[in-house]
This record gives C-alpha cells, sequence and structure tokens, in this order.
C-alpha cells in the first residue's frame, strides 16, 4: 500500500514537472522574454504591450479535480496579481489529452462560480511531444479574443 502511495506521488509530481516545462515552452515561442518566478506564485511571468502577465500552472488529472480547487486558486492568484503589481494573472489548467480538456472547458464555462475575480483568467489544454519536448496546447481561454493578449496566446 506504501509503495502504490509513493508511485502515485511520484507519477503525480512527473505530471506536474512535465506541465510546467510544457506551458515554459509554449510561452517561450510566444513572449520574447519569459521569467520563472523563484518566489511561488505565479510559475512565469511576461511582459507583453506594456503589461505585466502571470502564469500559474495547475495539473489536474480530471475535471473534479479542477472544480473542487477552482473558487481558492482564483482567489490565491487574485491575492498574488495585486501584491506583485500584475495586470493580470492566467491559471493554465493542464490536462491529460483533448477529451479532459475539452470536459474543463465546458464546466468552466457553465462554472456557477463566474465571473472570476477581475484579471484573473483561466486556460486550458494539454501537453504533447513536439520534436522531443513537451509542449503546451491551448483547448480553451476564458479571455480568448477579448483583448490583444487573448490574440497573442491563440492567434
Amino acid at each position: 500500500m506504501a509503495n502504490l502511495r509513493l508511485s502515485n506521488r511520484i507519477r503525480i509530481y512527473s505530471n506536474v514537472i512535465r506541465a510546467e516545462q510544457a506551458v515554459l515552452n509554449w510561452l517561450s515561442k510566444k513572449f520574447l522574454s519569459v521569467l520563472k518566478n523563484e518566489e511561488g506564485a505565479p510559475d512565469f511571468i511576461v511582459e507583453s504591450l506594456g503589461n505585466k502577465i502571470g502564469f500559474e500552472v495547475k495539473f489536474a488529472a480530471h475535471v473534479q479535480s479542477i472544480k473542487s480547487r477552482m473558487r481558492e486558486v482564483g482567489a490565491i492568484s487574485y491575492n498574488r496579481m495585486k501584491a506583485l503589481s500584475l495586470n493580470s494573472i492566467n491559471i493554465v489548467w493542464v490536462v491529460e489529452g483533448p477529451e479532459v480538456a475539452g470536459e474543463v472547458s465546458e464546466a468552466l464555462l457553465k462554472n456557477p462560480l463566474r465571473p472570476f475575480p477581475p484579471g484573473v483568467f483561466h486556460v486550458v489544454g494539454y501537453t504533447e511531444d513536439s520534436d522531443g519536448e513537451a509542449t503546451f496546447v491551448p483547448f480553451y481561454g476564458s479571455h480568448a479574443g477579448s483583448s490583444d493578449f487573448g490574440h497573442d496566446i491563440f492567434g
């Protein structure tokens, strides 16, 4: 039993590390400079069009884990955005494949907690390997098409 728990923890940790690396690779293709935040949340900070934007990466194996964490993660992210004087913060939910990404996107659209705090956005996607490295594939963004930044990510 202890070996099974340890094995699960190692698998989850491996998925989290892979998710963060995939999002870093994705952001590096979208922005000239990506700062890895060594001080905690958010994981990455970029500057775009004079705005400082944070990205907090969260790995989730299934829809229920996101639903149960959405309000708390949104509130924490909003507080970090204010504390670091960011213009916005994106919670990047990395899930296992496009099918789960579709389920999560639907859950976010139906979420009774909406609207999210001002400046807090959600991006849902999954990882895939491209040329031997993991990259993030965005599936849905709560701000897609609603700002220049949304165009930067999804355009």
